[in-house]
């Protein structure tokens, strides 16, 4: 039954006759999870993974793989899946910033499971190499979003940092030798720019402005951390090579540490009626620099 189901084509949540194939049933079996935590998340996991392989029901899959990702570090086998499953859809359906963050978070929690790991990873590599400079996409509400129920002085400041938001998602890294610190620094000047653009609109102290900009903030950070994740070239001579990834990995434990504060401060704000779309985001966002933490220590 399972192998006939296997070959179901199931379509991503809102889409239309994409082709995504569904996770080994096999695996799944394999996939170990804490006692504690057995009957919640086994529970909520075959229940999706069953809407998903057997009735072919991306929609009603997709929040049950959600669900189980929500565990993270506590049941990372399951939630690798999920995480790995989501990103499939995300990629199909070419949202490609949501797709890079499932991807990662995946190969983190899959780090333990090569054939999840190595798919994620995969995802991860043909995100990378066909974004172009001109393809801005970014967590959360679209960039150029504006803020509900605010005065004309914070929407002005907002729209201002919506515009150093997008400045800093068209500066790529270049990990080429003659190249790599230059734009590093760039990078890293665009993002210090368009956070401080949004810390000016959050001292407004209107709610939704501040839960906005905190989120922007978080996302800044993150974004900035996994774009340090790079190889650096091999001609490089080893001790500077060494020396530099020492850096790195400095600097990307501080900023996942600002951006898992941030987050957590968007979500302090009380929800109103026009922070659905931020909090939401935030929620994926937290989750998944929390896994980063807490498994890249």
């Amino acid at each position: 039954m399972l192998l006939v189901a296997a070959s179901i084509a199931c379509t991503p949540p809102d889409t239309e006759a994409v082709v995504v194939l569904p996770p080994d049933a096999t695996e799944a079996e394999d996939l170990d999870v804490p006692e504690v935590l057995e009957q919640s998340v086994r529970h909520v996991f075959y229940r999706g993974y069953l809407s998903d392989v057997l009735a072919g029901d991306a929609t009603r899959a997709a929040p049950l793989y959600r669900e189980v990702l929500g565990f993270g570090v506590q049941a990372p086998a399951l939630g690798a899946q999920s995480a790995l499953r989501l990103a499939q859809w995300s990629e199909a359906s070419s949202k490609r910033r949501e797709a890079m963050d499932l991807a990662v978070r995946a190969s983190i929690l899959g780090a333990d499971f090569p054939r999840i790991k190595a798919e994620a990873d995969d995802i991860r590599r043909r995100i990378a190499t066909t974004v172009k400079v001109q393809d801005l996409e970014v967590r959360g509400p679209a960039a150029g979003s504006r803020l509900q129920d605010v005065s004309e002085e914070v929407a002005v400041l907002f729209a201002k940092a919506e515009k150093l938001l997008a400045l800093y998602h068209k500066r790529r890294l270049q990990p080429r030798l003659e190249a790599l610190a230059a734009s590093v620094r760039s990078k890293r000047g665009a993002m210090e720019r368009a956070v401080r653009a949004y810390r000016d609109v959050a001292l407004s102290l209107v709610p939704e402005a501040v839960a906005a900009s905190e989120f922007r903030i978080a996302s800044l950070y993150y974004d900035f951390s996994l774009a340090l994740s790079f190889e650096l070239p091999s001609e490089l001579d080893p001790v500077v090579a060494r020396n530099m990834r020492s850096q790195l990995r400095a600097e990307l434990r501080h900023v996942r540490t600002k951006a898992r504060a941030a987050y957590r401060r968007s979500l302090a704000v009380p929800e109103g009626p026009h922070s659905q779309g931020w909090r939401a985001a935030a929620i994926l966002g937290l989750g998944s620099v929390e896994d980063i933490i807490l498994l890249m220590k």
